[in-house]
């Protein structure tokens, strides 16, 4: 696989592209009210458990549909 930048580029883009596409598609899951609902939860063992649940079965949904997973972690201020 060969990436060749396109040269109308700049030394202030902050975005450059690639003469190189893949076809995606971008899911963004969100667990409503997870951090009211782990708030009180002490243990982090358990606030681990509460969301690898949920993110391993996710997984599975979307490997089963022949999915790849990419997980990117946002944590809160």
């Amino acid at each position: 696989m060969t990436f060749n930048r396109i040269t109308t580029e700049t030394k202030s883009d902050q975005i450059c592209f690639i003469n190189y596409t893949l076809k995606y598609c971008v899911c963004i899951i969100d667990i409503v009210n997870s951090t009211r609902a782990t708030v009180e939860i002490i243990n982090p063992q358990k606030i681990m458990k509460y969301y690898s649940i949920f993110l391993n079965t996710i997984s599975s949904i979307i490997k089963d549909y022949g999915g790849k997973v990419r997980v990117a972690l946002q944590l809160e201020n």
